[in-house]
Protein backbone atom coordinates (compact mmCIF):
# COMPACT_ATOMS: atom_id res chain seq x y z
CA UNK A 1 0.00 0.00 0.00
CA UNK A 2 2.85 2.32 0.73
CA UNK A 3 4.33 1.77 -2.74
CA UNK A 4 1.03 2.68 -4.42
CA UNK A 5 0.78 5.83 -2.32
CA UNK A 6 4.31 6.82 -3.35
CA UNK A 7 3.46 6.22 -7.04
CA UNK A 8 0.31 8.33 -6.65
CA UNK A 9 2.22 11.22 -5.00
CA UNK A 10 4.92 11.11 -7.69
CA UNK A 11 2.27 11.12 -10.43
CA UNK A 12 0.46 14.03 -8.75
CA UNK A 13 3.71 16.06 -8.49
CA UNK A 14 4.53 15.29 -12.14
CA UNK A 15 1.05 16.37 -13.23
CA UNK A 16 1.34 19.62 -11.25
CA UNK A 17 4.74 20.36 -12.83
CA UNK A 18 3.39 19.66 -16.31
CA UNK A 19 0.36 21.90 -15.73
CA UNK A 20 2.61 24.68 -14.36
CA UNK A 21 4.98 24.38 -17.34
CA UNK A 22 2.01 24.47 -19.74
CA UNK A 23 0.52 27.54 -18.02
CA UNK A 24 3.88 29.32 -18.16
CA UNK A 25 4.33 28.47 -21.85
CA UNK A 26 0.79 29.68 -22.58
CA UNK A 27 1.37 32.92 -20.67
CA UNK A 28 4.65 33.50 -22.51
CA UNK A 29 2.98 32.86 -25.88
CA UNK A 30 0.39 35.54 -25.10
CA UNK A 31 2.94 38.08 -23.86
CA UNK A 32 3.99 39.67 -27.20
CA UNK A 33 0.37 40.53 -28.00
CA UNK A 34 -0.21 41.98 -24.54
CA UNK A 35 3.16 43.72 -24.23
CA UNK A 36 2.14 46.65 -26.43
CA UNK A 37 -1.08 47.24 -24.51
CA UNK A 38 0.87 47.28 -21.27
CA UNK A 39 2.97 50.30 -22.30
CA UNK A 40 0.53 52.07 -24.61
CA UNK A 41 -0.77 55.47 -23.62
CA UNK A 42 -3.57 57.33 -25.38
CA UNK A 43 -1.72 60.64 -25.26
CA UNK A 44 1.35 59.25 -27.05
CA UNK A 45 -0.28 58.55 -30.40
CA UNK A 46 1.75 59.99 -33.27
CA UNK A 47 -0.06 62.51 -35.38
CA UNK A 48 0.90 63.78 -38.78
CA UNK A 49 2.88 67.01 -38.56
CA UNK A 50 1.73 70.10 -40.39
CA UNK A 51 3.16 73.56 -40.90
CA UNK A 52 2.60 76.39 -43.35
CA UNK A 53 4.68 75.98 -46.50
CA UNK A 54 5.24 79.65 -47.31
CA UNK A 55 8.47 79.24 -49.28
CA UNK A 56 7.89 75.74 -50.62
CA UNK A 57 10.55 74.07 -48.47
CA UNK A 58 8.58 72.95 -45.44
CA UNK A 59 6.69 70.05 -47.05
CA UNK A 60 9.83 67.93 -47.46
CA UNK A 61 10.76 68.45 -43.79
CA UNK A 62 7.24 67.55 -42.65
CA UNK A 63 7.38 64.41 -44.80
CA UNK A 64 10.69 63.45 -43.15
CA UNK A 65 9.18 63.99 -39.69
CA UNK A 66 6.04 62.00 -40.45
CA UNK A 67 7.77 59.05 -42.09
CA UNK A 68 10.89 59.16 -39.93
CA UNK A 69 13.18 58.02 -42.71
CA UNK A 70 16.77 59.02 -43.30
CA UNK A 71 16.14 59.18 -47.05
CA UNK A 72 13.32 61.72 -46.56
CA UNK A 73 15.45 63.85 -44.25
CA UNK A 74 18.36 63.79 -46.70
CA UNK A 75 16.03 64.78 -49.55
CA UNK A 76 14.67 67.69 -47.50
CA UNK A 77 18.19 68.82 -46.65
CA UNK A 78 19.35 68.57 -50.28
CA UNK A 79 16.34 70.63 -51.41
CA UNK A 80 16.93 73.37 -48.84
CA UNK A 81 20.65 74.09 -48.87
CA UNK A 82 22.36 76.68 -51.02
CA UNK A 83 25.41 75.17 -52.64
CA UNK A 84 28.54 77.26 -52.98
CA UNK A 85 29.63 77.79 -56.53
CA UNK A 86 33.20 77.62 -57.73
CA UNK A 87 34.89 80.89 -58.48
CA UNK A 88 35.70 80.94 -62.20
CA UNK A 89 39.43 80.90 -62.92
CA UNK A 90 39.00 83.37 -65.76
CA UNK A 91 37.66 85.98 -63.34
CA UNK A 92 40.52 85.40 -60.94
CA UNK A 93 43.17 85.88 -63.60
CA UNK A 94 41.54 89.10 -64.77
CA UNK A 95 41.90 90.71 -61.31
CA UNK A 96 44.65 93.20 -60.75
CA UNK A 97 47.58 92.28 -58.46
CA UNK A 98 46.34 94.18 -55.43
CA UNK A 99 42.90 92.59 -55.53
CA UNK A 100 44.38 89.10 -55.98
CA UNK A 101 46.67 89.58 -52.98
CA UNK A 102 43.77 90.84 -50.90
CA UNK A 103 41.56 87.86 -51.86
CA UNK A 104 44.34 85.39 -50.99
CA UNK A 105 44.90 86.86 -47.52
CA UNK A 106 41.18 87.04 -46.80
CA UNK A 107 40.90 83.31 -47.54
CA UNK A 108 43.58 82.33 -45.00
CA UNK A 109 42.61 81.62 -41.41
CA UNK A 110 43.15 84.59 -39.10
CA UNK A 111 46.07 82.92 -37.30
CA UNK A 112 48.02 82.60 -40.59
CA UNK A 113 47.87 86.28 -41.49
CA UNK A 114 50.99 88.32 -40.92
CA UNK A 115 50.73 91.15 -38.50
CA UNK A 116 51.22 94.49 -40.21
CA UNK A 117 52.75 97.46 -38.44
Amino acid sequence: MQKEEQIYNTALQTKNQIVSAYNLAYQMSRMPQNLEARYKAQWSKWTMMSAPDTYGITAAWMNALDLGGQAQALQAYQNNIVRLQNYPNSSYSSMDKTLRRRSRTSMRPHSCRKARR
